[in-house]
């Protein structure tokens, strides 16, 4: 286990994104779409093509930027997908796809416990600074019809507590806000009208100093209750992990002291999850 976060991601912008696939980016979902934070915008390849099938997203920063996170969301990859990044600094000039300049190579993410979810993979690495970026989402063998589509790329610096173990505090926890409409009927029986089943987590850390605080609050005021942010449980790749990764706007943000020392916050924050 190791310590939970939060990202504000870059917001990037149409200049900075680019796409290409194995057959062809559908004009229908362009690569503009990873520009709406509404994850079921989704960038998509065609049907055409021959496996291995792949979407490669390029990232140009225009300038080194410090990055030591990159998430991969709501894909409809299987469990064979694979995924590569490379990066390179202003300095080496155009990106070259070699060992030294690769961030992440391997098996894409975990997969979903809850049955329909899409795919998430996770980068959380040692901050470098770098101008470009290269994705590439590899999937082996598509059923009919062999289209791959993502819906978020985030990436940028995330805030992290300096003391281990700060992920699961007391108070931590998962609930769910089921919008399902549920009705007694005259016989005596339940219906229900299905709808989503939005996860919440509510996220503790105790003890943080004051520049953890202030560097938290930064993002806080920033993002509010309407901008959407990442926080991760658990970065480690092990099974849950898609599950530990909630991406949505914040519902509520508390910073009671409760603590006996008085240079130290204890902050509650509440995340309902986009799906």
């Amino acid at each position: 286990m190791s310590n939970g976060f939060v990202l504000r991601p870059i917001l990037l912008t149409a200049g900075q994104v680019s796409a290409t696939a194995t057959s062809a980016i559908n004009s229908a979902f362009p690569v503009a779409n990873l520009l709406d934070p509404q994850p079921k915008v989704v960038v998509a390849t065609t049907a055409a093509g021959s496996a291995p099938y792949n979407l490669r997203i390029d990232i140009d920063f225009g300038a080194d930027v410090s990055i030591d996170t990159l998430a991969v969301m709501f894909t409809n990859l299987s469990a064979t997908a694979t995924w590569t990044v490379y990066a390179t600094p202003a300095s080496a000039g155009a990106l070259t796809e070699t060992g030294p300049n690769t961030l992440v190579s391997g098996a894409f993410g975990q997969l979903p416990q809850v049955p329909g979810r899409r795919r998430h993979a996770l980068w959380a690495g040692t901050a470098v600074n770098r101008r470009r970026v290269r994705i590439y989402l590899v999937e082996p063998s598509l059923q009919s019809p062999a289209v791959i589509s993502c819906g978020l790329v985030l990436i940028g610096k995330r805030w992290e507590p300096g003391d281990q173990f700060r992920n699961y505090d007391l108070g931590a926890g998962r609930a769910i806000d089921d919008q399902s409409i549920v009705r007694t009927l005259p016989g005596g029986e339940t219906h229900a009208e299905r709808a989503a089943k939005v996860p919440i987590w509510s996220a503790v850390w105790s003890g943080l100093e004051h520049s953890e605080m202030r560097a938290l609050w930064a993002i806080i005021a920033e993002c509010g209750t309407s901008e959407p942010v990442l926080i991760v449980e658990d970065p480690d790749a092990v099974a849950g992990q898609n599950e530990a990764m909630h991406y949505g706007t914040l519902t509520n943000v508390q910073q009671p002291f409760e603590r006996t020392q008085a240079e130290k916050t204890r902050v509650e924050m509440r995340i309902r999850e986009m799906l």
